[in-house]
């Protein structure tokens, strides 16, 4: 435990606690305030499929009476999303992985989390793209923030489960790169996304351009001949 701090009227108590990665030990800096309990990691580094299921280290077992709610971590090295999140912290709404080289999210990475998941903030990574039905279970998302990562495919029907979904930033991807999506109507802005980012609508639009290449071709060898 290392205090108690007044900030603007809200009381803050700060905890540095700590977890095992499958035996690689992390430092998590808990702030708690009057309405959120935020651990925010030091140090994680996950760069193996097989290797990223979070552990209780029996020599912390505080963490369900102090209710974290927002899990984060900052410029660190996680290629794979955390496992075994909610095992750690029952109580979690909130999750932050941010800047910190995520290659990639499965359906998996998130069924975790169930409906009790609110906001999910996974900017300035490098996930490639969003795989179908990867938000099924997380209907209650409200904040969704994307922005500045490698998304070059997203499936039609991608965010239709998070029906109360009302911030969504997507800005700086490769298939929708437009500065200005953080549309007050997701549900425009979802439609923009699937417009531009659908990879059926990509294979599509390429077999008809093989299609009239190939007509092409044969018009040309009939003059020929």
């Amino acid at each position: 435990f290392i205090g108690i701090y007044y900030v603007r009227n809200f009381l803050i108590a700060i905890y540095i606690l700590s977890i095992g990665v499958e035996g690689i030990e992390i430092t998590c800096v808990v702030a708690k305030s009057e309405s959120n309990t935020t651990c925010e990691v030091e140090k994680l580094t996950i760069t193996s499929t097989g290797d990223r299921t979070i552990t209780r280290n029996s020599s912390q077992p505080m963490f369900d009476d102090m209710k974290v709610t927002i899990f984060r971590v900052l410029n660190q090295t996680v290629n794979y999303f955390p496992l075994n999140l909610t095992a750690i912290f029952p109580h979690l709404k909130t999750v932050e992985i941010k800047n910190s080289k995520l290659r990639s999210i499965l359906t998996e990475d998130l069924t975790q989390f169930g409906s009790k998941l609110d906001s999910l903030s996974l900017d300035y990574n490098t996930i490639p793209s969003l795989v179908n039905g990867i938000f099924k279970n997380n209907t209650n998302l409200v904040t969704l923030n994307l922005e500045n990562n490698s998304i070059k495919s997203v499936k039609n029907g991608t965010f239709a489960p998070m029906t109360k979904l009302k911030n969504l930033n997507f800005r700086s991807n490769p298939c929708y790169s437009d500065l200005s999506s953080t549309l007050n109507d997701t549900q425009s802005l979802t439609k923009q996304i699937y417009a531009k980012c659908d990879g059926s609508s990509i294979t599509r639009s390429t077999v008809l351009t093989g299609l009239f290449a190939v007509w092409i071709l044969s018009v040309v060898k009939k003059l020929v001949n």
